[in-house]
């Protein structure tokens, strides 16, 4: 009966350690690998929350510091006024015209049109 040896077990034998011992690079990579994708995840889906909101971080910071001292002072906090809704924040966001999958293509706007954007909205 012959055993079935791959490369790094190979390397491994040679080395002196056991399967064990040289699976352990492997599992501490899968590992970082996989906590550095729940992070991204997480801060994508902040960075979509945001979007789906219309506004930029520092915007949800000041909205928020904004709704504490209208509720310490009985008052009612309108909130952002550049939301849209979020089906309209992401086609704006994403300059989106058609079907919503096509956010993944590359687009391009006519400067006339983003002037018209930017004057669009009134403070």
């Amino acid at each position: 009966m012959t055993a079935i040896t791959t490369p790094q077990m190979l390397a491994a034998s040679k080395a002196g350690l056991s399967a064990k011992q040289s699976d352990l690079p492997v599992f501490l990579c899968f590992i970082f690998a996989s906590v550095f994708s729940v992070v991204l995840l997480m801060f994508a889906g902040w960075q979509y929350y945001l979007i789906f909101r219309g506004q930029t971080q520092f915007e949800f910071y000041d909205d928020m510091h904004k709704r504490r001292i209208a509720r310490r002072t009985g008052q009612t906090y309108v909130g952002n006024e550049f939301d849209l809704g979020w089906r309209q924040n992401f086609n704006e966001f994403f300059g989106v015209t058609g079907y919503w999958w096509t956010f993944v293509l590359p687009t391009f706007v006519p400067p006339s049109l983003q002037e018209h954007r930017e004057t669009t909205y009134t403070v």
